[in-house]
């Protein structure tokens, strides 16, 4: 992918559901496109839980929390998950590439102590993170390797994974987001394991 240059970065605007007539005039007037609609729903705790059975993981899966990770995995991870935010805004490419400029991206130690890394054999197959705003658990960054595995087995270790992040949910007693780009292949695979309590809706529009 080409490096972009700064003066080239389209203008966004983000709103929920409702547009009233005189700014959707206004939108249309100024070429601006819808580009990903972001659901970011409460996520029913119980009801989840309840859904997510699993059978016991292959001897060659390993799961981990993030701050349990020895240097060199730290590294890969942090690849990954920037690669993953490069797939999926693919409507709008991110203009830094190199990695000290993503530094603002990187979770803190508690955040690394309940977001979760699977690997398969020594390869990553899958990284969820999870994040603490203002009181509420947050589903976040999550990317899986579909290449490496099947899609019966990638759906097993979600399960494990998403049983991990909403059980330590629940110990904290908080609500529990989640976050699902309509541009994100990985999300909607994860998605789909949920169950949904309360919808929230963001749209992003970007200027031609």
């Amino acid at each position: 992918m080409q490096e972009e240059n700064r003066d080239s970065v389209p203008f966004q605007i983000g709103h929920d559901d409702f547009i009233s007539p005189t700014f959707k005039e206004f939108l249309g007037s100024h070429r601006f496109d819808l580009v990903v609609v972001c659901d970011c729903p409460e996520i029913c705790i119980e009801g989840s839980l309840s859904k997510l059975i699993h059978s016991p993981l292959p001897p060659n899966v390993r799961i981990v929390t993030q701050n349990n990770l020895n240097s060199r995995e730290q590294a890969k991870v942090r690849q990954f998950r920037i690669d993953g935010y490069i797939k999926t805004h693919f409507w709008s490419p991110p203009i830094e590439r190199e990695q000290d400029a993503w530094s603002c991206t990187d979770k803190s130690s508690e955040e690394k102590s309940i977001s979760w890394v699977a690997f398969y054999n020594d390869e990553i197959l899958l990284t969820s993170d999870s994040s603490l705003i203002d009181g509420e658990f947050w589903l976040s960054w999550g990317w899986h390797n579909e290449n490496l595995v099947s899609a019966e087995l990638l759906t097993q270790v979600w399960k494990h994974v998403l049983r991990l992040q909403l059980t330590e949910c629940k110990a904290l007693g908080g609500k529990l987001i989640g976050e699902f780009d309509s541009t994100d292949r990985f999300a909607q695979f994860k998605r789909k394991l949920l169950v949904e309590k309360a919808p929230d809706r963001w749209n992003i529009l970007q200027q031609k």
